[in-house]
């Protein structure tokens, strides 16, 4: 089970809401990961932020770029990525401590190359009003993006599948799912394994 999986935060200008995430990564009951913190340009103090991740916890790995939006800063972070398992979070959203676990072992006991999808909880950080996410119907996404953002996929998968398009900025999620879908299994782990935070100024 013990597998490398790699985390891909991909962020920009949010050193505010990072250490949260990056916390939720560090803190997972699954120990044998890697976080690779793709800085898309940031103009704030993001980089000052990351450093006490950098020297406190050698899976830790910081990259600045020039920005290039959402699908390139993907790109880049998983080129760079050696896990066998892949995921990226958004730089404002949480794991639950359980969550690379339970996704890794739906993963091997379904026993062969898949896209595992979690349940998750929607929150507003402005009202407080939460909402619960979950969808087994796997056929609903050939009409909406039914994955969510608690995911896990293989690096034999990306290799087939290839990139996220830049040129799909904001639907480049949606998009790598379908030609996953097109594929590979789809498994849905009915599970409750991710915070969503909602705010003003969340990329939807």
């Amino acid at each position: 089970m013990n597998k490398l999986v790699s985390i891909v935060i991909p962020t920009y200008n949010r050193a505010d809401r990072l250490p949260e995430a990056i916390e939720s990564c560090l803190a997972q009951t699954y120990e044998n990961i890697e976080l690779i913190i793709v800085d898309d340009g940031s103009t704030d103090i993001t980089e000052e932020v990351v450093q006490p991740f950098l020297q406190r916890d050698s899976r830790v790995r910081y990259f600045k770029k020039k920005n290039g939006k959402l699908p390139r800063a993907l790109n880049y972070g998983f080129d760079r990525a050696k896990g066998y398992y892949l995921t990226w979070t958004s730089d404002d959203n949480r794991y639950f401590p359980n969550a690379i676990e339970q996704m890794v072992r739906a993963q091997q006991e379904f026993g062969k190359d898949c896209l595992v999808y979690a349940d998750y909880v929607w929150k507003n950080r402005i009202t407080g009003e939460e909402r619960h996410y979950s969808n087994d119907d796997i056929r609903k996404i050939e009409r909406t993006n039914i994955i969510g953002a608690c995911f896990l996929y293989t690096k034999n998968i990306k290799n087939a599948v290839g990139e996220y398009n830049p040129s799909l900025f904001l639907v480049e999620d949606y998009d790598y799912w379908l030609r996953i879908y097109k594929k590979f299994p789809v498994v849905h782990l009915k599970k409750e394994l991710y915070e969503y935070w909602e705010h003003k100024t969340t990329l939807t």
